[in-house]
């Protein structure tokens, strides 16, 4: 192919309707590879690209297309590559690059453009830093409509873009001042270059006339975008396009049916944001003082309930960061990424970890968590009031993700990131027991007990798995102060789970809860007695037993059961009597056993059952909990209740509302029967015949 010579006569195409549409093609392939001649003028070239960009829509409807395609990205990218960068608005030179950018804009963003869209990324990202503000946004557009077309592969660049952005997020404050509080003043008959006078937006100088007869010309500048206040302001648009690919990444973690390169690809652009989105100001010599200071082992610890107002108020840039460290942790139990994403992810969760440390205690902590600080206080909103940058509570909504996820090996993962947090922690403060004061691990409880409450099977089943690890793992004392909340958790799953497709979820919670019961009951050891967690075990022993009492006349037959169990397993570890124990909270069940406000009739079925078992339950435990006289009337209608149930036939009881629904009356039947026994009545005759009743 020809290139145009330096000397040819430019002459302006004729109408596309009358010419060849073959030698049109071939001459614009020509025009643009004149772009890389150096031989040939930028006037010259600026022309050509101008009767290009004029009937490009005629080009693009061409047969040729695709091949004219393959042949112009590569010359516009070396050509804008290898040109040098210009801030002169009037200049051929800036005039051509911005034109050529203009071009590829415009070229549509169908299959024919989707091989060239990872070189066009390339060239475009790296012009950010680099370009004038005019070029610079052209290049932004670029890529927007590249990435919402295309959703290209992760990139090595994003991690540039994103720290390029932080630095321009950084350095603004400096630029602005430099600008309105200092300007510098431009000489006369002088063109200076954008850094000389800190340009945020263009400007225009004028330079004397060469000769007596010409004119004053005028020279507009263009800043160089990274201080453009124009680019800025296009910038968050591309910055959510970011954070869309953190999501995407997460997906290709996520599925099963990812390629390895690809997966190696997202494990790249979260290890890349992650790190751009860390800050490594401190050296190592001012953090050690830091963490070696003494008011992290002596000073008083908050004790705050977390909430919204500890939290960035940023809310799609924390969950890109949520979405992040769970793409990390992910990418740390796939074989192939585990060498390099665990260790990684370690060194992640102490930094979010020591983060955290320093900001709820030692000596610089933040003024919401300062004594009697208000509760307007926000951390995260302003550099007055607390830290600029995300919060470390994120790390913890990452790790409950995990812990909730349906593929539960990534609960190991979690398990390792607690454990990395709790000895982190103790380290800092000197102890175990001391670290469990932080707001932090009141935080952990929250989020991961959460999981428990969640409606899948499998985010149940990882908060079981997260309570038995906080059980074993952390200190008495600290597991004895959120005992009960642990017992509640571990019982809605029992309750919701009942009769649904589980994997072991009940199970495990039932052990779970037994072991919770067994290391909180167990009396302590001589050495292990101090008043504190004397008084931290009998309270706890407390609340807790009052819960299992409640739950004795429970509808729901699994968590009865498990509370009729419970304060067996207490029994037998304290070395007293389910009597005893219960004794405290009689008044719970005083008006169940045996119920007076309400007819048993007029309560649902599995209700009936209950209190009929907690009833049965009460009045055999040596010695008796409570003693039915059936000279006292509500005694009596209850016994009167119970006998309506054993005489009366199927069909007349299916009659009741609350009955129609039930498959069977053998359950309500068998309850009813038990509970009867204890009266010490002569019902032989009566057992026969309910019996033969149900066959």
């Amino acid at each position: 192919m020809s290139v145009p010579s330096a000397t040819m006569a430019f002459v302006p195409a004729p109408s596309p309707t009358v010419v060849d549409q073959t030698t049109l093609m071939k001459k614009y392939l020509q025009f643009v590879a004149a772009l890389t001649d150096a031989n040939t003028p930028d006037e010259t070239k600026l022309k050509m690209m101008q009767e290009v960009s004029e009937n490009f829509e005629n080009v693009t409807s061409s047969p040729q297309y695709s091949t004219f395609l393959e042949h112009i990205i590569p010359r516009f990218l070396t050509f804008l590559q290898d040109g040098e960068v210009q801030f002169l608005q009037e200049k051929p030179t800036q005039q051509l690059r911005k034109l050529v950018l203009e071009i590829i804009h415009r070229i549509p963003t169908n299959e024919h453009l989707r091989p060239h869209t990872k070189n066009i990324l390339s060239v475009m990202f790296r012009f950010l830093e680099i370009e004038s503000e005019e070029n610079v946004l052209i290049c932004l557009r670029i890529i927007i409509e590249l990435h919402k077309q295309f959703r290209p592969p992760i990139s090595q660049e994003i991690h540039h873009f994103l720290d390029f952005v932080k630095q321009i997020y950084k350095e603004l404050p400096k630029v602005v001042t430099r600008y309105f509080e200092n300007p510098q003043v431009i000489a006369e008959n002088t063109v200076p270059s954008p850094e000389m006078v800190g340009m945020i937006t263009s400007v225009m100088v004028k330079t004397a006339p060469e000769r007596d007869d010409s004119e004053t010309r005028t020279h507009t500048i263009i800043p160089r975008g990274s201080l453009s206040l124009k680019v800025l302001a296009e910038l968050p648009i591309i910055v959510v396009l970011m954070y869309q690919a953190i999501e995407t990444a997460l997906d290709c973690l996520k599925s099963a049916n990812t390629e390895p390169y690809y997966r190696r690809q997202a494990w790249e652009v979260i290890k890349c944001f992650l790190v751009a989105m860390t800050s490594l100001d401190d050296n190592k010599h001012a953090l050690y003082q830091l963490l070696s200071h003494p008011n992290f082992a002596d000073k008083w610890i908050p004790n705050v309930i977390i909430s919204h107002r500890y939290k960035a108020q940023d809310t799609p840039a924390r969950r890109t960061f949520e979405q992040a460290l769970t793409g990390a942790f992910m990418s740390a139990v796939i074989k192939d990424l585990r060498p390099s994403a665990l260790p990684f992810v370690a060194s992640l969760i102490r930094h979010y970890t020591m983060v955290a440390v320093a900001q709820q205690c030692g000596p610089f902590l933040l003024p919401s968590y300062q004594l009697g600080s208000q509760p307007s206080t926000a951390m995260f909103h302003s550099e007055e009031n607390g830290s600029k940058g995300m919060d470390p509570l994120v790390l913890i909504d990452a790790i409950a993700i995990c812990m909730a996820y349906e593929e539960k090996e990534l609960c190991k993962i979690g398990e390792v990131a607690l454990a990395v947090i709790f000895d982190v922690a103790s380290i800092i403060l000197g102890s175990k027991e001391r670290a469990c004061q932080l707001p932090l691990f009141s935080y952990i409880v929250e989020r991961l007990c959460a999981c428990c409450y969640e409606q899948a099977w499998y985010a149940k089943l990882g908060g079981v798995v997260s309570i038995k690890f906080l059980m074993e793992r952390l200190p008495l004392i600290w597991v004895l102060q959120n005992q009960l909340t642990f017992l509640k958790a571990l019982l809605f799953v029992m309750m919701d789970l009942t009769g649904e497709v589980s994997n072991g979820a009940v199970a495990m919670a039932k052990t779970t809860l037994e072991q919770l019961l067994v290391r909180c009951a167990t009396p302590l050891k001589d050495e292990e007695k101090t008043e504190e967690l004397l008084a931290a075990q009998d309270k706890s022993f407390h609340m807790v037993t009052h819960d299992l009492v409640r739950e004795v006349t429970s509808p729901n037959s699994t968590v009865r059961k498990q509370a009729m169990h419970s304060l067996q397993v207490l029994a037998q570890v304290t070395g007293k009597s389910v009597t005893v124990i219960m004794e405290p909270h009689k008044e719970v069940l005083q008006d169940m056993v045996p119920p007076k406000k309400h007819l048993l009739r007029h309560q649902p079925a599995n209700a009936q059952i209950g209190l009929m078992e907690g009833n049965t339950f009460c009045t055999t435990l040596q010695p008796r909990l409570f003693t039915m006289d059936l000279n006292v009337m509500e005694h009596k209608v209850f016994y009167q209740e119970l006998l309506n149930l054993c005489e009366a036939e199927d069909a007349a009881l299916m009659k009741l509302p609350c009955y129609k629904s039930l498959p069977s009356l053998v359950p309500l039947r068998i309850a009813a029967l038990s509970e009867y026994f204890l009266l010490n009545l002569d019902i032989r005759p009566l057992q026969t015949k309910i019996l033969n009743l149900e066959n």
